[in-house]
């Protein structure tokens, strides 16, 4: 079944993950997707320090940049020790310092403002292109982690889950814990550990440990409940390659992922009913309630004002 529902999605994953262009002569591999995720963590970043109006020095910003777009498998690597793939590779880096001189350089903001006014389409394109290249980072480096040489850490669940899930989201877990994305650094506990914005996390959760599920093969030294969970797989789906479940696994994230962006954009409209999984992501269903609760306040504000009157 899953082999005539998945060659579409395949190839535009496929497509965006696979697609670079050789600058000449510079001789100069520039892929897509990080050219996408490139843009996409400058012009957020740019627009929230313009709404606060902060300006931030040109070095802070770009290691700041570096560590929240970069991050997580920065962190990732760390904790296995093997090196991420944008520290080894001399054609990334240089990518998301030109893009941030770009949005950086623009003292006006104008490019982050006019970026800014799509509104919503441009929430949905940054939603995806998040996923898209979340999806590709985790699966990528839980890949990695299985073909190392060490057992211990092959056949780790835990390890695939931990690094999994730092790789997808551990820069926004960097921002939150040292607060990255302000103008004077400090160390505080993480909003996202407290249940706040913690959309990102639990989404990447959910997306690594179904990456596992979905591309671990049957072994003997599998028991106990993920053991159940890979026999109940193989039952229901067969043994899928890494390509398809890399693909459902994207498709997956890609639409929670729009979903959210879409209600978080209307997060402040009373008139919009959240559905009932929201709750359990935080941020927009946050948000809701947030605003619902503001205007009851507003309504026995307006009373009491009535009564003295």
């Amino acid at each position: 079944m899953l082999d005539y529902i998945l060659p579409l999605p395949i190839s535009v994953f496929q497509t965006f993950r696979l697609t670079s262009w050789v600058l000449y002569p510079l001789n100069w591999r520039v892929s897509l997707l990080t050219l996408l995720h490139a843009i996409n963590g400058a012009y957020t970043y740019r627009k929230n320090l313009l709404n606060e109006n902060v300006k931030i020095p040109f070095i802070q910003g770009f290691v700041s940049y570096i560590l929240m777009s970069l991050g997580g498998t920065l962190t990732a690597g760390i904790l296995i020790g093997i090196a991420p793939g944008w520290l080894i590779n001399d054609n990334v880096l240089p990518v998301y310092f030109l893009v941030y001189c770009i949005f950086f350089l623009d003292k006006e903001g104008r490019i982050t403002k006019l970026i800014a006014k799509g509104g919503l389409a441009v929430e949905l394109i940054s939603a995806f292109v998040n996923a898209t290249s979340r999806t590709n980072t985790l699966a990528g480096l839980i890949n990695m982690i299985r073909d190392y040489k060490d057992p211990y850490i092959t056949n780790s669940i835990i390890c695939l889950l931990v690094c999994g899930t730092l790789s997808g989201c551990g820069g926004g877990i960097l921002d939150l814990t040292f607060n990255l994305s302000k103008k004077e650094w400090k160390y505080n506990t993480p909003s996202c550990l407290k249940g706040e914005n913690s959309f990102s996390l639990k989404s990447t959760i959910i997306s690594t440990f179904l990456y596992i599920v979905l591309s671990n093969p049957m072994n003997e030294d599998m028991v106990g409940f993920f053991g159940f969970i890979i026999k109940c797989r193989q039952l229901l789906l067969g043994d899928l390659t890494r390509l398809q479940a890399m693909t459902l696994t994207w498709i997956f994230f890609v639409t929670i992922y729009l979903i959210y962006a879409y209600y978080t954009y209307y997060k402040y409209l009373p008139k919009i009913n959240l559905p009932p999984f929201a709750k359990y992501f935080g941020g927009a269903a946050n948000g809701a309630e947030k605003t619902k609760k503001e205007d009851v306040k507003d309504a026995k504000k307006e009373s009491n004002n009535k009564k003295y009157e």
